[in-house]
């Protein structure tokens, strides 16, 4: 899992977008197991950037007081999803892990 958090907190919007291209352009090189996060706040440049149809999209809505980190969200759910691929115990991954994930 490749986690890159904050991208509108990068100074200039449009070097964050030229990431997000680059990372579209060379994604399918990757093998299949990789999964990337990418969060930010909905700023429009970077939504235009971060939207495409391959990629899922999930929006959080901050204004209600999430317990849980948006990262550790998407971390459980991702990891959860392999579990389930591969046949592993439920009690995979230990929350410690996830912890320090």
């Amino acid at each position: 899992i490749l986690i890159v958090d904050a991208l509108d907190e990068c100074e200039e919007v449009k070097y964050a977008v030229s990431f997000v291209r680059l990372i579209h352009r060379n994604a399918g090189l990757l093998p299949p197991e990789v999964k990337i996060l990418l969060t930010c706040r909905s700023e429009a440049p970077l939504l235009l950037a971060l939207r495409r149809p391959e990629w899922e999209e999930e929006s959080l809505d901050l204004e209600n007081n999430i317990d849980e980190s948006d990262t550790r969200l998407f971390m459980e759910y991702e990891l959860s999803r392999i579990r389930e691929d591969h046949d592993l115990p439920e009690a995979w991954p230990p929350q410690a892990a996830i912890q320090t994930l």
